[in-house]
């Protein structure tokens, strides 16, 4: 990125129309052997999103971390919406370029993505180089 340039925040559904519209309650399990795996809850559904190793991440209280961000543009359409989607990859996000900035050039090096997870309760940024897996099973 140029010095002193603006970098538009912007985001792209993952898994689009594979994750149940639902609300859901979250589990996060993090260790160095397996990495991050967010089990998501649901009445009807539960849906494992497996990270694996990341390089970052970061849980957010979801009321604190969207008024926060009320006023960007592409936020404020999502939240219209109520989040169509769970998860969203991330382009010039603060979090990703915050994590540029302590980590200098191993965010490019390493091709690292930023990921965004939106639960009933809880807001999820997640750097990783790698692409999450998904897995829904509806709950009998």
């Amino acid at each position: 990125m140029i010095k002193g340039a603006v970098q538009i925040e912007q985001w792209q559904e993952v898994f689009k129309s594979q994750i149940p519209k639902d609300q859901y309650a979250v589990m996060l399990q993090h260790s160095e052997s397996q990495g991050l795996i967010l089990n998501l809850q649901s009445q009807k559904y539960q849906v494992v999103i497996d990270f694996g190793v990341v390089s970052a991440f970061r849980v957010v209280d979801e009321g604190m971390i969207l008024n926060d961000v009320a006023q960007d543009k592409t936020m404020l359409s999502y939240r219209e919406t109520k989040f169509k989607n769970v998860i969203y990859r991330i382009t010039g996000g603060d979090f990703s370029e915050y994590i540029r900035h302590i980590g200098g050039n191993l965010y490019d090096l390493l091709e690292l993505k930023h990921y965004l997870v939106v639960s009933e309760n809880y807001v999820f940024d997640v750097i990783t180089a790698w692409e999450p897996e998904l897995e829904v099973t509806e709950k009998k």
